[in-house]
C-alpha cells in the first residue's frame, strides 16, 4: 500500500502493523468509556496475524463511571484481562509499566550499535522522508499533517558495511506554543535524542527558507557541542 494515496487513518494501520511486527511487546489500549469498537478489533485481528507477540491490553480512562460490561466486553478481544489505566491521571500506569518489563526479553534493553546521529527540524520539513529514504522503507509516517511523528524513535541500518543508528524525532516546536499532552511530551523526547546522538542533521525547508526556529533549533545542537550537517528539503 502507498502511504501518498493512502488516508491518514490507513498509515497509521500500516504503521501499526509495522511496529506489531518489528516489537517484542504491543501495547493495545482501548478506552473503557467508549467499550470495544469497530477499530478495536480490526486493530486486534491485525495483531493475531503476527505470531510470537505478546500484546498487553489497555483499558484507559478509568477515571470516567465505572464500567464493568464494556470491561468484560474488552477480554473478547483474546489477549486476557485488561490493565485498567488512566493516562490523563497517571492511574495504573506502574502496573502497566511492571507487566511490560516482565515480558521484554532481556536483549530488548540493550541500545543498537551504530554511530547514533539525530535528525532535527521543525515540524512538516520532511525528517520522515529523510529517514525513509536513507533507511528504504516506510519505518517513520509521512503525512502533510505537522506533528506527525510524536515520538523520537531508534532505527538501526547498515551502509557500506558501516552501522548507523538514526534517532528521528518529532518536531520541534518553541515551548510557548506545544500544547500539553503528547506534543509536549515529544519535544521533551527530542531534546533528550540530542543528547544521546553524536551528530546532528538539520533539516530546512527550501519553501520557507531558514525561520527564526530554524535558528533556534540548531543553536540546541550548538549548545550540545555537536557536529551538525544541514539539509535542505524540498
Amino acid at each position: 500500500m502507498s502511504l501518498a494515496k493512502a488516508t491518514f487513518q490507513q498509515e497509521i494501520t500500516f504503521q501499526a502493523e509495522v511496529a506489531a511486527a518489528e516489537a517484542d511487546v504491543v501495547i493495545l489500549v482501548c478506552s473503557i468509556k467508549e467499550g470495544v469498537t469497530r477499530d478495536d478489533r480490526f486493530a486486534a485481528s491485525v495483531l493475531k496475524k503476527l505470531k510470537a507477540k505478546r500484546v498487553i491490553l489497555v483499558a484507559n480512562k478509568v477515571d470516567a463511571s465505572p464500567n464493568d460490561l464494556n470491561l468484560h466486553e474488552m477480554i473478547t478481544l483474546g489477549f486476557g484481562m485488561p490493565i485498567q489505566v488512566s493516562a490523563e491521571h497517571g492511574i495504573g500506569i506502574g502496573d502497566l509499566l511492571d507487566e511490560c518489563v516482565r515480558a521484554l526479553p532481556r536483549t530488548s534493553f540493550l541500545e543498537p550499535k551504530g554511530l547514533p546521529f539525530c535528525v532535527i527540524g521543525r515540524p512538516n520539513v520532511g525528517k520522515s522522508s529523510l529517514v525513509n529514504a536513507l533507511v528504504g522503507k516506510e519505518r517513520a509516517i509521512v503525512s502533510p499533517e505537522a506533528g506527525t511523528t510524536r515520538d523520537a524513535t531508534d532505527t538501526a541500518f547498515t551502509y557500506q558495511k558501516h552501522p548507523y543508528v538514526i534517532i528521528d524525532t518529532a518536531g520541534i516546536r518553541r515551548k510557548g506554543r506545544v500544547e500539553a499532552g503528547a506534543e509536549k511530551w515529544s519535544v521533551l523526547k527530542a531534546e533528550r535524542a540530542l543528547q544521546r546522538a553524536k551528530i546532528a542533521v538539520l533539516v530546512v525547508d527550501a519553501s520557507t527558507g531558514v525561520q527564526e526556529q530554524d535558528e533556534v533549533i540548531a543553536g540546541l545542537a550548538h549548545a550540545a557541542n555537536m557536529p551538525a550537517v544541514i539539509v535542505v528539503n524540498k
